[in-house]
Formats: structure tokens, C-alpha cells, sequence
């Protein structure tokens, strides 16, 4: 499922594109491309970018350009302090170019990996007034339009961009907001031709395939693979493909072979969501030790995070109620977090957490909510069947419970055993 991870760089991970670089690189890597290492282009970006501004400390392209590739460098290390590399460039920009629109758009990017989805639509709505042609500001305006729960606009936003440029960035966002919309062949249709489209990056191209995998787990795990693989093909040792091919084993009923596809994900990527991948495995397979020494790390996670400024209270509720760790706590950040996000699945966060509360009652309102897209996420589903069971409507449970199978037959490590 796109945009329901735990990890909070997870969910935003398709967010930040390569428009900035399209002046300093021609290269476009598409589907065939060879495989390579995550971060040695990025790496080399930078290092001549910043070498670049010690002879020309003012020179405000360049100051863009290194920093929209910290954003990349974001996206390949899951390393959130970058942002405030961006934003010393930003904000050393702004004083000599106050209307340069390329600097309210990176700073929207900022806003939307720290989730302040409200600022990120300000400044995105800034960067357009100043630059209605570059395609990127509607992106960022859809993505905050999405997470602030207002997806209809989002998608009228995501045709605007798609008019400008038929890209990478604008077709992988089509993707998500037909998933969002149960719309899953033409997610994969429209993955299929921004793959096609190319990138700068090869983790875009990388990620692009990634995704492929995790809708065609929905109904084929062998698909899944071979998607997950073409992503390693591309980028050696990507870790969302590393992962993806952990659940494929899990699904498959191989818990080593996931056990190691996870723990080689969170060695090159230490964040929550392998952790507690990690952690699922061991608990299902009756180590609760390890499970507990996982989660412990993926607390650990979140804190490194929030203390770099990243707003991660929905993932952090997400994991703690379906956990049935500090309840009292879950239910008090998915307030917080639903009052400012009130998306899907903010919504869906609440209700769980109402439910795993004791207040079943309170659940059924916002669960209703988090299927106010149709029936489409099987977790939502899932979660949406549990309440009803709980508020005594056992047909409409059975119903919804069948049809979260029906949706994958393995969405989750915890509640599919």
C-alpha cells in the first residue's frame, strides 16, 4: 500500500523529485537501467555543488541545485537533518532573490517531509503565484492537498501538473491518488509509464518499481517479486525492495528468509518500519524477546526523527495501538495528528486507537471516515471490520474482514496469521 508506512520518510518518499537538477544533468534513467549505488551520484551532486558556493557564495542557482540534492539525499538515507541544510540554503537565498518561486517550492518539500501539510500548501500556492508553468508546485500542492483530506482538489491539482509535464513526478502521483480511489490497474498503468519516463536518480526508477511490487502483492506475490527484484537490479541492495521481498517471504510462509530480508533492509536503512518488521516476524514466530528489542528500536526511531523536527505523531500512534504499547498515548497523538491530517488514514489511526481504548462507539465514526474513499486499503478495511465486530454488527464484520482478505490476502505480518 502506497502512503501507509510507519516510518514517516516512507510515506513521503515519492514527494521529492529532480526538477531542480534538469539544468546541471540530461541523463534520464528509465526501467533499463543498470544497477548502481543509491548514493554515489547524489553524493558527488553535493560535493561539487558545495564546492561550487565556496567561489561563488552567492550564487543563488547553485544554492538551489545543492539544495534540492540534500532533499534527495533525504530520500536515500532516511536522514531528516538534511532538512536544515535546505533550510540554511533557503533561507541564504531568500535575502538575495526574495521572489525567486524555486526556493518557496523547496521549502514546501521541507514543510511536507516535516508534516506541516498547512504550510507546505501556503508556500506551494507562493511558488505558483510566482511560477504558474513548473509542474513540481502542483505536486507539492497535491500532496498537501491529499493529507489534509481534501483529495478532490488534490486530484483537480494533479491534472494541472500533468497538463505542464507528463513526467516521473506527476505520474507517480496519479498512481497514488488512483490506489487512494481503489483504481489499482491504473496505478499500476500510470507507474509503469513514469518508470518509462525516466529520472535523474536512479532511486526514483528504483522506487517506481518498488511500488509496482506492493500493489501487484495484492493478488500476486511471484509478480511482486520479480517487481522487487527489478529494483535491485537498479539500485543494489534498496531497501523498500529489500523489505518488499521480506514480506513475499513471509507471505510465502519462509520466516527466515524474511527475517534476513528485513534485517538487511534496517542495516542499510535503520528506521521504524524494518524495525518493526523485525520485531512482527519474531513476535508471530514466538520470540517476544527479539519482537520486544525491535520495537524498542523503532521507538528509538521516532524519537531521532521528531527531535530533527519531523512531525510524527499519526506513524507514531499507528505503531503504538496496533502494538498495544502506551495506549493512553496512542490515543492522545492520533488526536493530535487527525486535527492537522485528517486524511484516510488519519482517520483510520483514530479509530484504532478509540477502539483499542475501549471506545468502540467513538471508533465507528471515524472508521466510517477513513472509508470515505471506498473500501480500497485492506488495513482500513480490516481495522473498520474489528470495530463493527465490537459494536455488535457481526454481518457487516464478516463482511468487511472477507473483504480485506479479498484485498491482499496478505496485508499485514500481525493480523494475517
Amino acid at each position: 500500500m502506497i502512503g501507509y508506512a510507519i516510518v514517516v520518510i516512507c510515506i513521503i518518499v515519492w514527494w521529492v523529485n529532480a526538477q531542480f537538477f534538469k539544468d546541471s544533468s540530461s541523463e534520464q534513467l528509465t526501467g533499463d537501467t543498470q544497477n548502481v549505488s543509491m548514493r554515489s551520484s547524489v553524493d558527488e551532486q553535493i560535493t561539487a555543488y558545495e564546492s561550487r558556493l565556496i567561489t561563488q557564495p552567492d550564487h543563488v542557482p547553485t544554492m538551489l541545485v545543492l539544495a534540492s540534492s540534500y532533499m534527495q539525499k533525504v530520500r536515500e538515507t532516511a536522514d531528516v537533518s538534511f532538512y536544515n541544510n535546505v533550510n540554511d540554503l533557503t533561507s541564504r537565498a531568500r535575502l538575495i532573490e526574495p521572489n525567486n518561486p524555486d526556493i518557496y517550492g523547496l521549502e514546501g518539500e521541507i514543510a511536507l517531509g516535516r508534516h506541516n501539510f498547512e504550510d507546505a500548501l501556503k508556500l506551494s500556492e507562493k511558488a505558483i503565484g510566482l511560477n504558474p508553468a513548473k509542474a513540481l508546485f502542483y505536486g507539492i500542492k497535491a500532496d498537501a492537498l491529499t493529507e489534509l483530506g481534501r483529495n478532490d482538489e488534490a486530484i483537480e491539482v494533479l491534472q494541472e501538473m500533468v497538463d505542464i509535464r507528463p513526467d516521473y513526478s506527476s505520474y507517480s502521483r496519479i498512481a497514488y491518488a488512483r490506489e487512494l480511489n481503489g483504481d489499482i490497474p491504473g496505478a499500476i498503468e500510470a507507474l509503469e509509464i513514469a518508470i518509462q519516463a525516466g529520472s535523474t536518480f536512479p532511486e526514483n526508477i528504483a522506487f517506481g518499481y518498488t511500488e509496482l511490487g506492493k500493489l501487484d502483492f495484492r493478488s500476486d506475490v511471484t509478480l511482486a517479486a520479480k517487481q522487487f527484484n527489478k529494483a535491485l537490479l537498479v539500485i543494489k541492495d534498496y531497501p523498500p525492495a529489500l523489505e518488499g521481498l521480506g514480506k513475499v517471504a513471509f507471505a510465502q510462509s519462509n520466516y527466515n528468509q524474511a527475517i534476513e530480508f528485513f534485517q538487511k533492509a534496517f542495516d542499510f536503512l535503520p528506521i521504524a518500519q524494518y524495525a518493526t518488521d523485525l520485531g512482527d516476524v519474531y513476535f508471530i514466530t514466538g520470540d517476544k524477546t527479539k519482537a520486544s528489542q525491535y520495537y524498542t528500536l523503532a521507538k528509538i526511531a521516532f524519537d531521532k526523527s521528531e527531535t530533527a523536527g519531523v512531525n510524527s505523531d499519526m506513524e507514531r500512534a499507528q505503531f503504538l495501538a496496533e502494538h498495544d504499547l502506551d495506549l493512553e498515548q496512542a490515543l492522545e497523538l492520533a488526536k493530535r495528528s487527525y486535527a492537522i491530517r485528517p486524511s484516510i488514514y488519519g482517520a483510520d489511526t483514530l479509530a484504532w486507537a478509540l477502539y483499542k481504548n475501549g471506545d468502540s462507539k467513538g471508533a465507528e465514526q471515524y472508521s466510517k471516515q477513513a472509508l470515505r474513499l471506498g473500501e480500497h486499503d485492506p488495513l482500513i478495511v480490516y481495522h473498520a471490520g474489528v470495530i463493527a465486530k465490537a459494536n455488535g454488527q457481526i454481518q457487516e464484520s464478516e463482511r468487511l474482514l472477507a473483504k480485506a482478505k479479498q484485498l491482499n490476502p496478505h496485508f499485514s505480518i500481525l493480523y494475517n496469521n
